[in-house]
């Protein structure tokens, strides 16, 4: 199994590699992901756990070198999010924040985000973008506590 060095992988796969369930290989150099799809082709590893906007993009991007690859769509760890943070220190940190969401939820409100996804093969839930991404958010965890 080819794997990327540097990236979190979740406990129960790392304690499958620690216990010999599986074997990893994972790829410490530029462009891990590259090179792991790269393996996949020559038949040096069988499967490659691959966050599916970064390999669809490199897919995509090294066509045709990649055709004969395929892929499960199906999500094999948890829903993460990505955030943006605002230095506090920073004497106009809040109020570049409030901009930044504001015109997000914009972009969000008039679709320029969803062309800009589909254009790139990028993959999201909407309703977990923008300031209203955070109430969408609070209320999953919220209902997996129950």
């Amino acid at each position: 199994m080819g794997a990327s060095g540097g990236y979190h992988y979740p406990e129960p796969f790392l304690k499958a590699i620690k216990d010999n369930t599986i074997r990893a290989n994972f790829v410490y150099q530029k462009n891990p992901d590259l090179v792991n799809l790269r393996m996949l082709v020559m038949g040096r590893t069988d499967v490659f756990i691959c966050e599916l906007n970064v390999c669809g993009f490199l897919i995509k991007r090294y066509a045709p070198e990649f055709d004969g690859l395929d892929y499960i769509n199906k999500r094999t760890g948890s829903l993460r999010s990505f955030h943006i943070g605002f230095s506090k220190k920073w004497p106009k940190g809040e109020s570049l924040r409030n901009e930044f969401n504001v015109q997000l939820d914009k972009a969000i409100a008039k679709g320029y985000l969803h062309r800009i996804y589909k254009k790139y093969g990028v993959i999201t839930d909407f309703e977990r973008l923008g300031s209203k991404g955070i109430e969408v958010m609070e209320q999953g965890s919220e209902s997996t506590k129950k």
